[in-house]
């Protein structure tokens, strides 16, 4: 296993892209795990790991909200759902 070298979002983001994204679209797509792997903040700056990776969108699946309080029916068909749509 290699060994982890973080480095400022804004450095890493200009070997990635052919055009100009903003830092904070950057964080959001880590917080949304579009980068993998996912971002951290290190005493105030954005750090990633100097090998991660933009995946996008299609590389996360979105699991549905289960709460304590949901009908257990519903609970039923969200479980359903989140099992169906694993990657």
């Amino acid at each position: 296993m290699s060994e982890q070298y973080l480095i400022p979002l804004a450095e890493w983001k200009s070997g990635r892209f052919g055009f100009e994204i903003t830092n904070t679209t950057l964080v959001k797509y880590g917080k949304l795990g579009y980068i993998n792997p996912k971002p951290e903040k290190v005493r105030g700056i954005w750090c990633v790991d100097r090998s991660a990776i933009y995946v996008g969108p299609s590389a996360v699946g979105v699991a549905p909200e289960i709460h304590d309080d949901d009908d257990d029916v519903l609970k039923e068909i969200l479980n359903h759902v989140t099992e169906a749509t694993k990657k």
